[in-house]
């Protein structure tokens, strides 16, 4: 036994040193992760706020709320769905949604604070300015560059809720 102290003194070391390259591997991956091709995201879709893949047509549930709800820049004027509830499934926690109508007629708008049940999909693309832009144009008020969703309207479901 007194042999192989000096075998396993050795292996200890070894995996002390070791711990710190694979412990900075691992922070290295997380903090730039690897950029999504657009092909992979055709082929294999996107899960959204509620749950489902964009463009699914399912029926939501919820309440209609303002941009005081969230106070982020870019739900400024905006009609928010607190959607609680996905094809009669009550959600984990509640994803909070722009209110798109299909054909944008405003005259269709919920009111803040009236329950809903709307048909439609959960759709997105990329909003705002990138910094680097304003090398090239003068400078316009944006919260950032960023890929965010939103909920189109098809058919209102409330029933006079």
């Amino acid at each position: 036994m007194a042999a192989k102290a000096p075998f396993y003194l050795l292996l200890w070391a070894l995996t002390l040193a070791a711990c710190p390259f694979a412990l900075a591997q691992n922070h290295r991956s997380r903090s730039h992760p690897k950029p999504i091709v657009v092909a992979r995201i055709n082929s294999n879709g996107i899960i959204g706020s509620i749950g489902r893949p964009l463009g699914e047509v399912v029926t939501v549930e919820g309440t209609a709320v303002d941009d005081t709800y969230t106070r982020r820049k870019e739900d400024a004027g905006k009609i928010l769905l607190r959607i609680q509830s996905v094809n009669g499934k009550r959600l984990k926690s509640e994803a909070v949604l722009h209110f798109v109508a299909y054909n944008g007629e405003e005259s269709k708008k919920p009111s803040v604070g009236t329950k809903f049940k709307y048909i439609g999909f959960e759709t997105g693309g990329f909003s705002g300015m990138p910094e680097s832009a304003f090398v090239f144009i003068p400078r316009v008020p944006t919260s950032g560059y960023y890929f965010t969703t939103s909920f189109v309207i098809l058919h209102d479901d409330s029933g006079g809720k």
